[in-house]
Formats: C-alpha cells, sequence, structure tokens
C-alpha cells in the first residue's frame, strides 16, 4: 500500500541574480520514508532544503507540508487578509473621503473666494454655502484647493483626479497587506509545523551542556510567559520537567549519557555532528531535514550515524530527507532518491533503479 504524502515540492525555481539554483524540481516525501536527494557539488540540494524550511523564497513553485502551502497563503487567509485591508481602508481613508466629498462639492459650486485673488462665481445661501466654506476651511489648500487650482476650475478633470487619489492610498495598503500575505511562511513557523533540521556546519551553542542544548530546541513547545519563567513556578516549572524528560528520551536515544553535562565546545567532532542531530529530534518533527549528517566522520562514526537515522525511522515513523555524498551509505538506507544536476532533477525512484541511470553515471562520472 502507498504511504501517503507527507510534503510535495512542485515546480520550484530559485535564482540567485543569472546563476539559477534550480528549475522546475518536482518531488514528494511520504510519511514514514528516507529519502535522499543527490547530486554533484553546487547541484542545488541544500538550496532546496532552504526552500522547504523557509530560508528561501523561490520565485516560482509551490512546497505544501500536509496539505498546508509553505509559501502562498490559503483562500481562508487571503479573505481575512481582503477583511483587514477593507477595515484599514476605512480607518485610516475615511476621514480622507469626507473631505474629498466636501471638496468635491466646493468645487461644484465654484465657490472660491477663500483662495487668494479668486473671486467667487455663484452666490450661495443656506447648507450649500455652509457645506462649501466648511470643505474650504477643512482642507486648507491641501486637498481641494490644489486640485481647484492645478485644474484651472474644471469639473471633470478635478473629478479624475479626485477619483485616483481616493483609490491611492486604499491601493497602497492593499499592496503592502498582499505583499505581507504572499510572503513564505517564516522559518520558525515552519519548525512549529513539525519540521526539523539539521545543517551542514553544527549548529550548537559552544558555551553550553550538552543538555543546556537538546532543551534549547524544546523552546518551540513552550507555552508559558516571561513573568512565569522569571518567577518559575506554576506553568513554566511543569513545563521544564516535562520536556527535560523529552531531551532525557534523546540523549538515551543517541547513548549520549556520558556528555550530558559536558561543555559541547570540548566534545570531538563526530559526537557534535551526533548532538546536532538530537536537537533536531528533541523537536519532535514530523518531517526531519538532514544536510550531509556524516560530512568530515570517520567510517565507525558514518556507521554510528547511519544506524541512528535508521532507528529513528523504525522507531518513530519520522520521514526523513537526506542530503549525503557517501553513496554506499546512501544506498544502503535510503527508501528513494532524487538526483539532481545543476538544479534540475535528472533521476527519480528507487536506488537500485537510479544508480543504473545513464543521466546519473554521466553527471557523477563524466562522459
Amino acid at each position: 500500500m502507498e504511504r501517503p504524502k507527507l510534503l510535495e515540492v512542485k515546480d520550484i525555481n530559485l535564482t540567485f541574480g543569472g546563476v539559477t539554483a534550480l528549475a522546475g524540481v518536482s518531488f514528494d516525501v511520504r510519511e514514514g520514508e528516507i529519502l535522499s536527494i543527490i547530486g554533484p557539488n553546487g547541484a542545488g540540494k541544500t538550496s532546496m532544503l532552504n526552500c522547504i524550511n523557509g530560508f528561501y523564497n523561490p520565485e516560482m513553485g509551490e512546497i505544501t507540508f500536509e496539505g498546508q502551502r509553505l509559501r502562498k497563503p490559503d483562500k481562508q487567509l487571503s479573505l481575512k487578509g481582503l477583511m483587514f485591508v477593507l477595515t484599514l481602508s476605512f480607518i485610516f481613508c475615511g476621514p480622507l473621503y469626507v473631505l474629498f466629498l466636501i471638496g468635491l462639492l466646493h468645487s461644484v459650486f465654484k465657490t472660491s473666494a477663500w483662495i487668494p485673488g479668486t473671486p467667487p462665481t455663484k452666490k450661495l445661501s443656506g447648507w450649500a454655502r455652509a457645506s462649501s466654506y466648511f470643505g474650504a476651511i477643512l482642507t486648507s489648500g491641501l486637498i481641494s484647493g490644489i486640485f481647484y487650482l492645478l485644474t484651472g476650475g474644471s469639473f471633470s478633470i478635478y473629478f479624475v483626479l479626485a477619483v485616483i487619489a481616493l483609490c491611492l492610498p486604499g491601493l497602497i495598503i492593499f499592496m503592502l497587506v498582499l505583499r505581507h500575505l504572499e510572503s513564505p511562511i517564516p522559518p520558525d513557523q515552519i519548525a512549529r509545523l513539525g519540521i526539523g533540521r539539521t545543517f551542514q556546519n553544527i549548529q550548537l551553542y559552544t558555551g553550553l551542556s550538552t543538555v543546556d542544548n537538546l532543551m534549547a530546541a524544546r523552546h518551540l513547545h513552550f507555552k508559558s510567559n516571561f513573568v512565569e519563567d522569571a518567577l518559575y513556578f506554576g506553568r513554566s516549572h511543569h513545563e521544564e520537567i516535562k520536556h527535560r524528560q523529552a531531551v532525557e528520551e534523546t540523549i538515551e536515544f543517541l547513548e549520549i549519557q556520558p556528555y550530558r553535562k559536558t561543555t559541547v565546545g570540548a566534545l570531538p567532532y563526530g559526537l557534535r555532528k551526533r548532538i546536532d542531530l538530537g536537537r533536531a529530534l528533541t523537536q519532535k518533527p514530523k518531517l526531519l531535514l538532514l544536510d550531509e549528517p556524516m560530512a568530515g566522520m570517520n567510517v565507525d562514526e558514518k556507521e554510528d550515524m547511519a544506524r541512528f537515522i535508521l532507528d529513528v525511522q523504525e522507531e518513530t515513523g519520522m520521514a526523513i530527507v537526506l542530503i549525503e555524498h557517501d553513496m554506499g551509505v546512501v544506498m544502503d538506507i535510503t527508501d528513494r532518491l532524487v538526483v539532481l544536476d545543476f538544479g534540475r532533477t535528472i533521476a527519480e525512484g528507487v536506488p537500485d533503479e537510479v544508480k543504473r541511470d545513464p543521466a546519473v553515471i554521466k553527471a557523477y562520472l563524466g562522459e
């Protein structure tokens, strides 16, 4: 039975100036599988992960995680955004609309005695005169007066300019809000959705212990506020106990108990890479992105890391996207492969099929 899709990537295009990093890349990640993205250096593998977790914003394409688009808002969000725009327009542009209506009335009746050197062309009485002069006072020459002078008293030209000026503030607000709504979801919110990540370079607090580094990864799940944290009572105390338990589970899983209180900066490279993996696992993500987790390791350390990755998949059912240059490890632990070359997908499938693909052989070995 085919596993349901957890992540879908469709036609992603990413450029840096005139350099194309990704061109029409599409693939999907299914629940509980290990998908490896491989390819020569500069093929666009890390750029693809950066697009998934929100560090890069691709020019084209769509990324969907558990049915939620990570790049564009859904229709409900757009409707909320439209309501927000209308509210802002009413609050900020409402007074301006009133002034323009009064100024328009002033222009229609040609009562311009308030403009120096310009005699009124029609005598008014009652509410019309009151409205006319009231509009002149409110606008003080900044709205009606300027438009009247620019148009030479022409009602038609004045009306066109007034309509443009009326629409402009609302249009500006709409574009600003629309730009905000169509921006990608920030990386911290993507992490909250359930996407964890490791990087090529180790991302740890070298001055903190192993426990503290793993505990820092749990900050996404804390609900207490700064007052509770400062006084350390109530919800803050109970949450720390719960999150400490999650940290201890990770320490036991990765077999790093002897180093739990050791400063990370004093540990050897292989252990720091393992703790870096633990930092991502402690977030309890649904999808784990691993960017060359075995880079720089010796054979024994690579075997340990491969074993931990397999254990994560088997014990938690977590989906994993792996970037790795060691083809022996990749072929042994991967369910499916996606091969990139110069930002384009040249092959996709199970390891036995991909390693015999002529395009893959050419990309790695040349013609």
